[in-house]
This record gives C-alpha cells, sequence and structure tokens, in this order.
C-alpha cells in the first residue's frame, strides 16, 4: 500500500510539473503558477513521507528458526512465547489448477507479541521451507493453523 500512496504522490507532482511548465508557455499570471505550486508539493512530501516509511518497515527476507525466532533485516528476536500462532495460508485457486507439477509457494502468516502489541508477519515460503517451520513449531509448541 505505501508503495501505491508513493506513486500516486510522484503522479500527482509530475502533474504540477507539467501543468507549470503549460502555464509559463501561455504565458499564466503568477497566481495560477503559485497555485501548480500546491500539488508539486504535496506530491513530493508525501513521496518522501512513504518512502521513509518504507525503510523504516522494511519486508522480513530472512527467518532464523532456533530456540527463539528471529527476522531479518533488523535482526529482531522473539522469544517462543512471543509467538502466538502461525498460520498457513490456503488459496483458492490451488482448488482448480489442474497442473500440480511444481509446487508452489504458500502463504504464511505468524502472529507475534512484540513489546505488548500484536504483530503479523506474512511471508511467502516453498514446500521445504513450510516442512521446516511445521516441524519448529511441533518441536517448540507452537500453535499452528492450515487455512
Amino acid at each position: 500500500m505505501p508503495k501505491f500512496v508513493m506513486r500516486v504522490c510522484m503522479c500527482s507532482a509530475l502533474a504540477g510539473c507539467c501543468a507549470a511548465i503549460a502555464g509559463v508557455m501561455i504565458a499564466a499570471t503568477s497566481e495560477l503558477l503559485l497555485l501548480f505550486l500546491i500539488p508539486i508539493l504535496i506530491g513530493v512530501a508525501g513521496s518522501v513521507s512513504m518512502a521513509i516509511l518504507l525503510l523504516i518497515q522494511r519486508p522480513v527476507s530472512l527467518l532464523l528458526l532456533e530456540n527463539s525466532l528471529q527476522t531479518r533485516p533488523g535482526k529482531r528476536t522473539y522469544p517462543v512465547s512471543d509467538v502466538l500462532e502461525i498460520k498457513l495460508i490456503h488459496d483458492a485457486a490451488e482448488d482448480y489448477d489442474d497442473v500440480h507439477d511444481k509446487p508452489s509457494p504458500r502463504g504464511v502468516r505468524m502472529v507475534l507479541r512484540s513489546r505488548g502489541r500484536i504483530r503479523r508477519i506474512d511471508l511467502m515460503l516453498d514446500s521445504r521451507d513450510v516442512t521446516l517451520l511445521k516441524e519448529w513449531a511441533a518441536s517448540h509448541d507452537v500453535r499452528m493453523t492450515d487455512h
């Protein structure tokens, strides 16, 4: 969602620039040209804020399963007691898929307790990684559901 908002903001800034250039070409008044500055400023400010948000909330690219659960980047460590639930997400399109030649990625949602709040991590894992996650959850008595 932040990427979409950032794209909309950039389009707004681009539209404001195009309107300002057109205004200069037709010799518009300075008040009208200042009016074209508003979408440019809003678009640039929105894009910068969304870029900062994306840098702060980077997606999880690596999950280490040991006596605790560690996410990377960021190296956040969650004790097993903070892993509330692991949900395997079932894709309804797989029911209608005739070809099962190669295993498709599986959606996984992990529900964690983080600093008193509930945090969800959504991942796409291949069948080998799902098996490893199931084994880890079973060995650490973590609740796992298959949806």
